[in-house]
């Protein structure tokens, strides 16, 4: 339905292809059995780049940034079979997914169906991606990680981006590294 149309405009949006695989979990998360499936499709990506080997390298975003300012409502079904299919693909491209400006409605559907992590879960994510950077972080889970502004959500994206690109050029000097690169933990009351 409506929540498989959301995912195909955002993963058509940001150029990610959709496996077989893939479509097939979103059919089982579907509370609508009768609901084919096939209104996602698999699709050639939308952007690629040849490489000197010659054949196509996927390019895809290394963070995805969510403004849910509008969104008024959310059922679960579309919690799950949307925002947590969509959580579950960034996750196995390495993608950092996050989302800003949930209402208090949309947020409990989130985080009550684990789509989002939980507070505790969120700020031992951010201080866990602070410390050792995204990678270091346990973002096995899948799931969206929420902040209050698309501000703070860009912020926490360009300070992992700059940080990630800092300790590329300079591993071994800390002399050279960006002054970015020591971030500040994020503390208790600081989160969504």
């Amino acid at each position: 339905g409506s929540s498989q149309k959301l995912l195909q405009d955002i993963t058509d949006e940001i150029g990610l292809s959709i496996s077989e695989d893939e479509m097939k979990q979103i059919a089982f998360a579907s509370p609508h059995p009768s609901t084919p499936h096939s209104s996602l499709r698999v699709r050639p990506l939308r952007s690629s780049k040849r490489s000197s080997q010659g054949f196509q390298r996927k390019i895809h975003p290394q963070y995805l940034v969510l403004d849910m300012t509008q969104m008024t409502n959310l059922d679960a079904s579309a919690a799950s079979s949307c925002f947590l299919q969509l959580a579950k693909m960034c996750e196995k491209r390495g993608i950092f997914l996050c989302a800003a400006g949930v209402i208090p409605r949309v947020e409990w559907m989130l985080r009550s169906h684990h789509v989002a992590y939980s507070f505790e879960e969120e700020i031992e994510m951010k201080n866990s991606m602070f410390s050792g950077g995204l990678n270091s972080a346990k973002t096995v889970e899948g799931k969206l990680m929420l902040f209050l502004t698309i501000f703070e959500a860009l912020e926490f994206s360009e300070r992992l981006l700059i940080r990630r690109v800092s300790l590329s050029k300079f591993p071994g000097d800390p002399n050279l590294r960006s002054p970015h690169s020591n971030l500040t933990p994020v503390k208790e009351g600081t989160h969504h």
